[in-house]
């Protein structure tokens, strides 16, 4: 239903623009559009004509820019294999602080099941008394 009726409300939104700008052609909202048509269709492709047709590098400046980039990168590779090695090395570290921990802990389980396991025998082993102000009938 939209796709049937959407044409007809823009061409009636844009006959109404036109007979608003004929009736007041300097509200501020006209002008507002005048500039960014003049903008966006006359001044800005000229700018961007003028600013790629002048604006390109010599052959010179081309090779000199290729060769600034295979130093940098050679540069960026030495660079990333120090850092990957640093890392790999700090990894190690840090694996085995990890295993320390790793074992310390192990052995305070193994701590907490034999002194769970001594209550367990000393609770057992003890006879239960009921309290003196109690008596059996």
């Amino acid at each position: 239903m939209i796709a049937l009726i959407g044409p007809w409300i823009i061409s009636f939104c844009i006959l109404v623009l036109i007979m608003a700008m004929l009736s007041n052609p300097w509200h501020p909202l006209f002008v507002f559009l005048y500039t960014l048509f003049i903008m966006s269709f006359i001044i800005l492709p000229i700018y961007l004509i003028y600013f790629y047709l002048f604006s390109s590098l010599s052959s010179k400046e081309c090779e000199i820019n290729i060769k600034i980039d295979e130093i940098s990168k050679k540069t960026e590779s030495q660079e990333v294999i120090e850092k990957k090695e640093s890392l790999e090395k700090q990894q190690a570290i840090w694996d085995a602080e990890i295993q320390q921990l790793t074992n310390e802990n192990n052995e305070r389980q193994e701590n907490l099941v034999y002194i769970n396991q001594e209550i367990a025998m000393l609770t057992s082993s003890m006879i239960p008394f009921l309290p003196k102000n109690i008596k059996n009938k």
